[in-house]
């Protein structure tokens, strides 16, 4: 299954707990592919974006170094402060 399918708008649902769900299974699943999806989905329909966004948020929170290869296209997205923060600790400083 998608990890589209897995969000609350995906599952017909109006309520944040499946997206809550999701970003604490991939932040311990460490599953860059299902993030990479979820950055991707930022330009489709609102609902569906709205929800990736929480679940990004959920797993940065808990695992910022999943976020970080996409610090630059989430920023663009979906405000670049929430998405910095998050990856923020995993980037490399520069001299």
């Amino acid at each position: 299954m998608s990890v589209l399918g897995r969000l609350a708008s995906g599952m017909g649902r109006n309520d944040e707990r499946p997206n809550v769900e999701l970003g604490e299974a991939l932040a311990a699943s460490g599953d860059a592919a299902a993030i990479a999806e979820l950055v991707g989905a930022l330009t489709g329909p609102a609902a569906v974006a709205s929800d990736a966004i929480k679940v990004l948020y959920e797993a940065g929170e808990r695992r910022p170094a999943l976020l970080a290869p996409h610090v630059p296209a989430c920023s663009r997205r979906w405000g670049a402060a929430t998405t910095a923060w998050s990856g923020a600790e995993c980037m490399p400083s520069r001299p």
